[in-house]
């Protein structure tokens, strides 16, 4: 039996996925979760490793072309975006001025009266 990992108390950083906002403790299920909802071929239901992985996939095997990521949300469906894990995030999403915001002001705690 191997040890359990435990995220250190320095290891802030949020781990997501780019194409849904959905939060995950590892990055090796966010690569299984975009494979799963996001790169998996809506007429044969392989699935596949990337953006770029399904566009040839449904260009070569069902002569058919996608216009947008399957499951993603609305402004992040972009086909230009190979993103992969936390690998590809484009540099706009991390100089968004909500995004930009978020991690200025520091978090205030309501206190008990």
């Amino acid at each position: 039996m191997g040890r359990k990992r435990r995220r250190g108390e320095g290891d802030k950083t949020r781990i997501f996925c780019f194409y849904c906002d959905r939060d995950f403790v590892d990055q090796h299920v966010v690569a299984n979760h975009q494979k799963d909802k996001h790169f998996r071929c809506s007429l044969c239901h392989k699935p596949l490793t990337s953006v770029s992985g399904l566009m040839n996939h449904t260009a070569t095997v069902h002569k058919e072309t996608i216009s947008k990521v399957p499951n993603a949300v609305e402004g992040r469906d972009s086909l230009d975006n190979d993103v992969f894990g936390m690998e590809g995030i484009p540099d706009w999403y991390w100089q968004s001025p909500f995004l930009m915001s978020f991690l200025v002001q520091p978090v205030r705690w309501a206190t008990c009266p």
